[in-house]
């Protein structure tokens, strides 16, 4: 029984949101940009993005405070195939050739079901994947 459910669970998670996003985007003078976001998934996804600051290390990318600015939109649904453009534009001043980064969260709208044919327990599992890209001044 403890097999079949890690089985189902790796079945679940290897069919994780599927997304694109640029892998850099370069604000303007004035702080402005878009970048654009799409679903190559088979599902539909509910999508939020952000900017923080953040820095790279070996490892990991460590997340900080998050950059004022306007996300628009910050909160969507992507259908298979769809595709957002997504305008940003910094409300705090930020030096040239400074990074911060795009983080890009994509769950999936239905949460998948594993169900159980000898009336045990079902559980519902729900994966979001989370994209984290470079954003740099001029």
């Amino acid at each position: 029984m403890r097999q079949a459910l890690v089985m189902m669970v790796l079945a679940v998670a290897a069919s994780q949101a599927s997304a694109q996003v640029s892998s850099e985007t370069v604000l303007d003078s004035t702080g402005y940009a878009t970048t654009m976001v799409r679903n190559n998934s088979a599902e539909v996804l509910d999508v939020e993005v952000e900017l923080r600051h953040g820095a790279v290390t070996k490892e990991r990318i460590d997340l900080g405070e998050r950059v004022k600015a306007v996300v628009s939109p910050s909160r969507f649904q992507l259908a298979p195939g769809e595709s957002q453009l997504v305008r940003l534009l910094l409300r705090e001043p930020l030096a040239a050739d400074s990074v911060i980064r795009l983080v890009t969260t994509l769950t999936p709208r239905d949460a998948r079901e594993i169900s159980r044919t000898d009336g045990g327990a079902a559980a519902q599992l729900r994966f979001a994947t989370r994209l984290v890209t470079r954003v740099r001044a001029q």
